[in-house]
Formats: C-alpha cells, sequence, structure tokens
C-alpha cells in the first residue's frame, strides 16, 4: 500500500477500553471515486481480513473529510 502513488498514511488505533476493537484509518491524496476504482480492488487488501478469519466482527468503510489539523501536515494538499 505505501507504494501507491495516492497513499499518504495509515495509523493503527486501539481502543484501551475495548480491546477487541481496532480502528485502521488510511490517508490518501484522491477522491472516493479513484481510490474505489483503483485501490479497493487491489488483491493485496484481501490478505489481512483473510488472516484474520473469525476475529473480524464488522468492517466499515467511512469517508472523512479533514475539518481541522494541529502537530502535522498529513491532510494537506489536495482535497476532494
Amino acid at each position: 500500500m505505501s507504494q501507491e502513488p495516492t497513499f499518504v498514511n495509515s495509523i493503527v488505533h486501539e481502543d484501551l477500553d475495548n480491546p477487541d476493537d481496532v480502528v485502521f484509518y488510511e490517508i490518501w491524496n484522491c477522491s472516493r471515486e479513484t481510490w474505489l476504482a483503483e485501490e479497493a480492488t487491489k488483491p493485496y487488501r484481501n490478505a489481512p481480513f483473510e488472516q484474520a478469519g473469525p476475529m473480524v466482527i464488522e468492517r466499515t468503510l467511512n469517508w472523512l473529510v479533514s475539518a481541522g489539523e494541529w502537530g502535522s501536515r498529513l491532510t494537506s494538499g489536495k482535497h476532494h
């Protein structure tokens, strides 16, 4: 994923109060339509979920728009 031209960063969060909850954020510099057409279909995207098997109860995709940023410039640049 890190070799993809529109990839910016990814972050994994574990919930201290709910250790079974894990949130994985990906930051991309492309539109939702571009990501769905070009990135969502990449074969490497299935491997983590296949390996996790029954441990994955739910997987949701959300598109969030940065409303502000402090301490870094991860979301600066082109916005779609």
